[in-house]
């Protein structure tokens, strides 16, 4: 019995598998690397929750604090060279009971975040947040609302070289 036709045959289905296998991983690979993520919003809500979590220590926040912003750095682990290249903000507000501003501060670069903050697709995306706080003022504990505008346009740079805290 002579069987050569037959590994022909069975040779050009391998081939068609091979090919389909190798189609398969080429689409998986180019559906996989085209898909568009944007992080812009899962980064301000970690500003947010850093500043957040830092600054309101048990319901108190102090007031100390907002004297100088390498304060704020330096307490809640931001890096400020981060902050500095442009590509993410904050401002953090302190209201009294009556709305009345007492504090405020900022990461300073990015003035043009609070304008374009949530406008579209090329613009930054800010998380705009407020929370009951204490404060001390006079020695005395009062009530306050603490408002936290934390945004990030950081769209594709590499910021590996920048030690993060």
């Amino acid at each position: 019995m002579n069987k050569k036709g037959g590994e022909k045959l069975l040779s050009i289905w391998w081939f068609f598998i091979l090919g389909l296998v190798g189609i398969a991983v080429v689409g998986g690979v180019l559906l996989f690397y085209s898909a568009d993520f944007d992080s812009r919003n899962a980064e301000a809500e970690i500003i947010y929750d850093k500043l957040a979590n830092c600054l309101n220590e048990g319901g108190f926040v102090d007031l100390g604090l907002f004297d100088d912003s390498d304060k704020i750095f330096a307490k809640c682990g931001l890096s400020r060279e981060i902050f500095d290249k442009g590509y993410f903000y904050f401002r953090v507000t302190i209201f009294d009971s009556s709305g009345n501003k007492e504090k405020e501060i900022s990461s300073k670069v990015g003035g043009s975040f609070e304008t374009e903050c949530n406008l579209g697709e090329h613009y930054p995306k800010c998380v705009p947040r407020k929370e009951p706080i204490l404060f001390y003022k006079n020695g005395k504990v009062e009530k306050g609302t603490m408002e936290i505008l934390a945004g990030s346009n950081q769209i594709g740079e590499k910021i590996a070289s920048v030690k993060l805290e």
